[in-house]
């Protein structure tokens, strides 16, 4: 029976069991999907003792980067933020960042213009995808907002290699009033960071707990939000169209598919 799982550490509070079963049943294939707690030491030998045995591997925190040193081959988003959320088997092991998808199909689905402006509250590897989503989808203009000067310089640098006009702020500016605000940061990072004027379209990559203080004061001044579980979303039916390799037709049904289960979760699960 063809299987796929999930890696990190810690992984117990991973919903991508439940996102990638939901795909299996829509799709109607005898897949199954399993989580394994690996840290960055033990994913080489996780590796070469499972090669074989499954058909894809979903990568969470903190085994991102060292995905990307293992695989053999790269997509774009990967070679571009050097970051792998997704393994996949074949004749080459084949490194993905399907977050950039998720950013982007996430943003897709929410009614309005195309981007032309967004501001980045982070500079990780979050920050990264978000950017590099940002550049793909057409954006000429990028603000990046970071609490440490170094990683701000850092990701100045590394996007001046994309047709995009960068402008970098200090943490405590008051972001601008872009066509999408994306924060990438940990729980509580921006509880304290005023809001734009005129709140439109704010992208929070956490899911929990939900609504993060900035979420939620955004909602307050009559702002719109898409959250972390949007992404997780998106990026997870991404996974599932690689691993499988069933029609990109089908991706439409798997997130339908992947928000159901997630409203079908007990209250606070």
């Amino acid at each position: 029976m063809p299987k796929a799982a999930v890696l990190g550490s810690p992984i117990g509070h991973s919903k991508s069991p439940l996102l990638h079963t939901a795909a299996y049943r829509v799709l109607d294939l005898p897949w199954t999907y399993e989580r394994y707690d690996i840290d960055e030491r033990g994913l080489a030998p996780f590796l070469a003792d499972h090669r074989g045995e499954f058909r894809g591997l979903s990568l969470t925190m903190p085994l991102k980067s060292r995905a990307f040193a293992l695989a053999e081959e790269h997509d774009e988003a990967a070679r571009a933020t050097g970051a792998v959320n997704t393994l996949v088997f074949g004749d080459a092991l084949r490194g993905c960042n399907t977050d950039v998808v998720g950013f982007i199909e996430a943003l897709r689905a929410v009614d309005g213009p195309p981007l032309s402006t967004a501001t980045i509250l982070g500079t990780g590897a979050t920050a990264h995808s978000a950017a590099f989503a940002m550049v793909s989808e057409g954006v000429e203009e990028l603000h990046i907002h970071g609490r440490r000067a170094d990683a701000v310089r850092a990701m100045q640098q590394w996007l001046q290699r994309f047709a995009v006009t960068v402008h970098v702020h200090s943490w405590t500016d008051r972001p601008e009033s872009t066509d999408v605000v994306i924060s990438t940061t940990v729980v509580g990072a921006t509880d304290d960071l005023p809001l734009p004027q005129g709140p439109g379209l704010l992208f929070e990559s956490i899911y929990a707990p939900w609504p993060t203080g900035y979420a939620a004061r955004w909602l307050d001044a009559g702002g719109r939000v898409l959250s972390g579980l949007d992404l997780l979303v998106h990026q997870a039916a991404q996974q599932v169209l690689l691993m499988t390799r069933v029609d990109a037709a089908n991706r439409g049904a798997i997130v339908a598919a992947m928000y159901r289960a997630l409203t079908e979760l007990p209250s606070g699960a």
